[in-house]
């Protein structure tokens, strides 16, 4: 009798502790239920959330737990609105730039460059055109072909990478008559020495190398070196190389 006594008094102490076990577990289970679905609940967001711009303008505050979607549509349209009217000025800004630098560039008025003021020798045609086979009909005090009439022609082919001189002679010849309506010029020629930038020597050097510079059987030396020696001569016997002493002749 006391055994079954005994056991019997086991089995209710065995089995209120389960229940008391239980109802842990239970409560257990359903507190970590509920703080899962807390957490995770989408509603449940920081009170409030400051946005910075870039600028200097004042934060945008939003309160998601109080405010109504009123307050948040206007909210989220704030940074919208700032954006058009920074755009806007931006825009209006440089379209008045615009502005001002196309009137300054119709206003102003550029001054012609003063051409640069030549003094070409006048030396005798062996040196320059005659050359090319030019000689004077007449007058044999004429150094220089009326180029209104005639031109004489330079042979071209690889002789016109030589030719500067050539084009030269004949753009300050040109300057001179009246007939040169150009408003503007890189150069004139001028009569008067003492008024002159700098002095033209009119000597077709690059053509008398290429067609002359062979000597002959018959010949010391070639008519090249010939026309060189007599050009030196010539030159540094003028007045305005012994002023300078060359140092502005071209």
């Amino acid at each position: 009798m006391v055994e079954r006594s005994n056991s019997r008094f086991l089995a209710v102490i065995i089995t209120r502790k389960s229940i008391i076990f239980l109802l842990i577990s239970i409560l257990t289970a359903v507190a970590s239920w509920f703080l899962i679905f807390s957490s995770t609940n989408p509603n449940r967001v920081l009170d409030y959330i400051s946005v910075s711009e870039p600028s200097d303008a004042p934060l945008i505050i939003i309160k998601n737990s109080n405010s109504s979607p009123q307050n948040r549509e206007g909210a989220e349209t704030e940074e919208p609105k700032n954006e058009n009217r920074g755009a806007a000025k931006t825009e209006s800004f440089i379209n008045e730039n615009r502005a001002k630098t196309l009137q300054c560039i119709e206003n102003k008025v550029s001054p012609s460059p003063t051409p640069l003021k030549v003094y070409m020798y006048d030396m005798s045609p062996e040196f320059h055109f005659g050359l090319l086979g030019w000689k004077p009909e007449r007058n044999n005090d004429v150094v220089w072909p009326d180029i209104r009439v005639n031109v004489p022609h330079h042979p071209g082919g690889l002789n016109l990478q030589h030719s500067v001189e050539y084009w030269l002679t004949l753009d300050l010849l040109f300057s001179e008559l009246p007939e040169d309506s150009r408003s503007s010029r890189a150069a004139v020629r001028v009569k008067n020495s003492s008024e002159a930038d700098v002095v033209f020597v009119p000597f077709f050097s690059s053509l008398s190398y290429n067609r002359f510079s062979k000597v002959n059987q018959k010949q010391k030396k070639s008519q090249d070196r010939e026309l060189q020696d007599n050009l030196v001569r010539y030159v540094t016997s003028q007045k305005e190389w012994k002023i300078s002493g060359g140092k502005d002749h071209v």
